[in-house]
């Protein structure tokens, strides 16, 4: 397992989801805002890119 933390593109907050270790691109939704977004990992160790889903 592994955390993907990401930024809520709308508001800003930070967000986690644990998945699973072969996980690279998944979708979550911000605890604050409730927007849905979609998750990809990049080369960096925690931090995942988002991208607001309409």
């Amino acid at each position: 397992m592994k955390t993907a933390e990401w930024t809520c593109a709308k508001c800003g907050a930070t967000n986690r989801k644990l998945v699973t270790s072969d996980t690279i691109d998944t979708v979550d939704k911000c605890v604050t805002c409730k927007t849905k977004h979609r998750l990809e990992e990049t080369n960096r160790q925690l931090r995942w890119d988002s991208t607001a889903k309409p």
